[in-house]
Parts: structure tokens; C-alpha cells; sequence
């Protein structure tokens, strides 16, 4: 998410966040997010700028909208209630009887 100096979320163009592809947490995932994630916007909506040509930041967020958060559901908990049972977050269950 990105904000205004006012403090408001900012959505849509110019300045406002957009869902990434990739998560930076390893050296592959970081590679991913600089190719996927950060040069697609530095192209489209900051290249074209300096350069003195129309700007594509409106095809940019036409394929990656920016977005509120309005509709956004909390993902359901999981939980673990003895050994060897386990409810997943998408709530089913299982029994592990190991040796």
C-alpha cells in the first residue's frame, strides 16, 4: 500500500500500490519481483516520462489495478488440537497415528 502525505491511501494512478507477483524472501524470489514486479511499473509509468513520450501507466494499472482493500476477507485460522490431529485453513481435517 501506498500513502499520501496527507496520510490516505492512494489507489489507482499516479502513486497508488498494485498486488505483486512475487514475494521478495529469497534471492529467486527477489530476482522475480525485480523482473515481474518493479521494471513492468518503471517502464510503463517512470521510462516514458523522462524520455518526454505519452506515458503507459494507464495500460500498467489497467493490468495491475490497484486496490483499496474493500472486499478483503481475513483468511480463516487454523488450529492444532492434539497430536496427531490437524484442520487446515481451508478447514479439513486429518489424523496422523504414526508409529
Amino acid at each position: 500500500c501506498c500513502y499520501g502525505d496527507d496520510g490516505m491511501l492512494l489507489v489507482g494512478p499516479p502513486g497508488g500500490g498494485t498486488v505483486d507477483r512475487y514475494t521478495p524472501n529469497s534471492l529467486t524470489g527477489f530476482l522475480n519481483h525485480q523482473f515481474d514486479d518493479v521494471l513492468p511499473y518503471l517502464y510503463c509509468c517512470k521510462l516514458f516520462s523522462l524520455i518526454g513520450e505519452p506515458s503507459l501507466c494507464d495500460n500498467y494499472y489497467q493490468k495491475r489495478p490497484s486496490s483499496d482493500g474493500a472486499g478483503y476477507q481475513l483468511p480463516v485460522p487454523a488450529c492444532v488440537y492434539g497430536d496427531p490431529h490437524i484442520v487446515t485453513l481451508d478447514t479439513l481435517k486429518y489424523t496422523f497415528n504414526g508409529k
